[in-house]
């Protein structure tokens, strides 16, 4: 039996998410400028989380986590977990809210609170199992340390806390920069949650 602490960061600001657009899987882009200067004010916030400096940060594939991890951890290896990418939101995808108010397919999704799959793209069951399987591979890689840091998507942390708790998906919804501390027992492959603490520094946008 062997407890750890995982902690799940989501990525800094990119241009997409302060104008409430839908960026996914299909859309690679970078920070902002305004996401890489929260993250230099941030920076020594985040990091205090930690109770000592890692031995390797973990991050999705997807330029966002990568260039947060790096920011936020410049002198530490980095290792890229490919199961940890965002959501494919289908034709939402690049859309605005107020883009898709008129579109009958947006409507039909609101109304199932997200439960049905996106048009093209992902369902919210088959997501939540590939970010498990980013999860999985992240104990996989942290098996002989006690506290590992895995910087990936909003999307990732809703589906991993719900998955493992048993909450409301978008009850684990994070800003930018925020996430979760979750410490874990594994025992004969299984995990259970001793306990998680919402980490509150994120961006109010």
């Amino acid at each position: 039996m062997q407890t750890k602490t995982i902690i799940l960061i989501r990525h800094a600001k990119t241009r997409s998410n302060v104008i409430e657009r839908y960026s996914g899987v299909r859309t690679d882009e970078g920070l902002s400028d305004d996401g890489i200067r929260e993250i230099k004010i941030k920076r020594d916030t985040i990091r205090s989380i930690l109770s000592t400096e890692p031995a390797f940060v973990i991050s999705g594939p997807m330029k966002r986590a990568k260039e947060t991890a790096a920011l936020l951890f410049p002198s530490t290896p980095l290792k890229i977990v490919p199961d940890l990418t965002e959501t494919d939101f289908g034709n939402f995808e690049g859309k605005t809210f107020e883009e898709l108010g008129s579109d009958p397919d947006y409507q039909k999704w609101i109304d199932s609170g997200g439960t049905i799959p996106f048009p093209g793209g992902d369902d919210r069951s088959e997501y939540i199992a590939r970010s498990m399987d980013g999860f999985f591979e992240i104990l996989s890689l942290s098996k002989e340390i006690g506290e590992t840091v895995a910087v990936c998507h909003g999307g990732n942390i809703m589906a991993v806390m719900n998955s493992l708790t048993g909450g409301e998906y978008y009850d684990f919804r994070v800003k930018n920069l925020g996430g979760y501390v979750i410490k874990i027992r594994e025992d004969d492959e299984r995990i259970s949650v001793i306990s998680y603490d919402r980490i509150d520094c994120g961006s109010d946008s």
